[in-house]
């Protein structure tokens, strides 16, 4: 995961589409945050917000 989450640091989101719920702890130890329609999750680089 470090070298997906490295690679993309530049880009505004890096978003991810789970298949199974029992996932999303996962993903949040990564850094990522539940989107508010439920439907992904995301990580937005404050750094790189137009």
């Amino acid at each position: 995961m470090s070298i997906v989450k490295d690679k993309y640091k530049n880009y505004l989101y890096l978003d991810v589409m789970l298949d199974q719920k029992k996932n999303v702890p996962f993903y949040i130890k990564q850094g990522f945050n539940v989107m508010e329609d439920g439907t992904g999750m995301n990580i937005v680089n404050e750094n790189n917000k137009y």
